[in-house]
């Protein structure tokens, strides 16, 4: 079965409400939670990104070392409303 991105948007939100509200995430973390493939990810991200609906952000990660790292992550922007056309 094939995932839109209007499925990838709810399970960023069921995540965000599973985590505590988790303002952002990394592409690794969506594509462990939901079973599909960090290139599959990507690929849907990039349709929500030219739709407007992600903003990119830096999420800190504690690797195993201890160590804190900065990493390339991704907010969910809440959708524009359109107008319709023909109002003033």
């Amino acid at each position: 079965m094939s995932m839109t991105e209007e499925d990838i948007i709810k399970e960023i939100l069921a995540i965000r409400t599973h985590e505590g509200d988790q303002d952002s995430f990394t592409t690794t973390e969506l594509s462990d939670a939901i079973g599909l493939s960090s290139p599959t990810v990507r690929k849907k991200l990039r349709v929500l990104w030219n739709a407007g609906r992600l903003e990119a952000t830096q999420k800190r990660i504690a690797g195993i070392d201890g160590r804190s790292y900065m990493r390339a992550a991704y907010r969910l922007l809440p959708q524009k409303e359109t107008q319709d056309e023909g109002t003033e």
